[in-house]
């Protein structure tokens, strides 16, 4: 794929940001140059979702692959590709990168985080803080899996990539 949209949200949290950034570290590494036209930021809700994905897939140029920030959107992916009568993989690749119980029947592609690793890094980060209150807050990010399931594959169909 060399067309990638980017389903991102919400405009105003902190995860569009971060997914953003992402997306676009990850395109310069596979060296595909950044479309804006390719991204939309919004509310994290499936009707915003599938009306952003209408628009991508009217593009002159539609992507072959899209990347949805959260199971909301990705809901609202999988309905606007319906509404196409365009199936994964077939059609275009999707991908959520949060994952939801619901996925996996559907074959939807999907990161995935351990919520034990999760839970022992709040706790620790939780400790630092009672033990240091005036330190600097301190991050820490934690590695994903992914699972593409069924949903992701490579560019099959006319015009799409």
């Amino acid at each position: 794929h060399r067309r990638i949209a980017l389903l991102a949200g919400p405009a105003a949290g902190w995860t569009a940001p971060l997914q953003l950034a992402g997306y676009r570290g990850q395109l310069a590494r596979l060296g595909i140059a950044f479309n804006p036209r390719l991204v939309r930021i919004g509310p994290s809700r499936p009707d915003h979702a599938a009306a952003s994905l209408t628009a991508l897939l009217a593009l002159a140029e539609p992507p072959g692959a899209v990347i949805a920030g959260d199971p909301a959107m990705a809901l609202g992916a999988i309905g606007a590709m319906a509404e196409a009568k365009l199936r994964y993989p077939r059609d275009l690749s999707l991908l959520c990168l949060e994952d939801a119980d619901w996925m996996a029947p559907l074959g939807l592609g999907a990161a995935s985080w351990s919520p034990d690793r999760i839970a022992a890094t709040a706790v620790g980060l939780l400790f630092e803080r009672i033990a240091r209150p005036t330190a600097p807050i301190r991050r820490a990010t934690i590695a994903a899996a992914l699972d593409p399931r069924r949903s992701c594959a490579r560019p099959v169909a006319a015009g799409r990539g």
